[in-house]
């Protein structure tokens, strides 16, 4: 799309520019600049622009009706269309917005590019969202799309615990058990506060936390989570289990950052990372 001059609203709102954003609170014109830029995407890279959470606000703010937006998802005809609406919706339903919400489960109900749409909403909604789309999942998935799916993620890493079908197939698993597959996460954490645990063990344990629901206890537990070996550092598998955690990590990560020798801080080799 070729975007309008920068120093116009409609060419701060194409670039995706903060001052756009407060300008077009009050212009009386940014109503249809904004539903444009729903419409068309103008980003150069979308794999390194991510307009989602811009035009969430620009929507929220101006309180912008939300049925034409499900109509473009609806008649999208790439996954990639299909999916920067997908994560516009999810993003507003997480601000509050129900209507976001019902949108995006009908889609994946109904919709052709339902599979990139049912994993944007598992990654950032809570599970009660979209649990109960499981037997729908179950329907759709064909033999190709097993073959495709990232099997670790949400929702599938999610209800691969209670759904056979949930699972990589067979032929495609990755060759070694899972030995904590089956434990209550009560247990696993039992096992990172034991002290004569190994660390080889633990290192298994914060894998398979990973692959399960976000777990905010393991936040008081990062700074006994060091290696046993002469260069100080984190468990392997700590950050990986710390990651889906996202915001709620906020508070802890702004105390870890004021001390160098905070295991999530250090590195593989002992040094203290940059704090971001």
């Amino acid at each position: 799309m070729r975007r309008a001059p920068a120093d116009t609203l409609a060419g701060m709102l194409h670039r995706g520019h903060g001052r756009g954003a407060v300008l077009a609170t009050t212009a009386p014109d940014a109503a249809d600049l904004v539903r444009d830029c729903v419409a068309h995407d103008y980003r150069w890279d979308w794999q390194v622009d991510d307009r989602t959470v811009y035009l969430a606000r620009l929507v929220r703010d101006l309180a912008l009706p939300l049925d034409p937006i499900t109509a473009l998802l609806h008649d999208s005809e790439d996954d990639q269309t299909a999916l920067t609406l997908a994560s516009l919706l999810v993003t507003l339903g997480v601000a509050g917005a129900r209507e976001a919400v019902t949108a995006v489960r009908a889609y994946v109900r109904d919709g052709p590019h339902w599979l990139d749409v049912l994993e944007t909403a598992a990654a950032d909604w809570p599970r009660a969202w979209w649990d109960d789309l499981a037997d729908t999942a179950r329907r759709r998935l064909t033999p190709d799309d097993r073959e495709s799916l990232l099997w670790r993620d949400r929702p599938w890493s999610t209800w691969a615990r209670e759904h056979d079908w949930a699972t990589r197939p067979v032929t495609d698993r990755p060759a070694g058990p899972h030995p904590h597959r089956d434990r209550p996460t009560s247990e696993l954490l039992a096992l990172l506060r034991d002290r004569d645990v190994p660390q080889g063990v633990k290192t298994q344990v914060l894998f398979e936390l990973a692959r399960r629901d976000p777990e905010p206890a393991l936040l008081d537990l990062a700074e006994h989570l060091v290696r046993d070996t002469p260069v100080r550092g984190p468990v392997p598998g700590l950050r990986r289990a710390l990651a889906p955690l996202g915001p709620r990590a906020a508070d802890h990560a702004r105390r870890w950052s004021v001390d160098p020798d905070h295991p999530p801080r250090l590195d593989r080799d002992g040094r203290a990372r940059r704090a971001r």
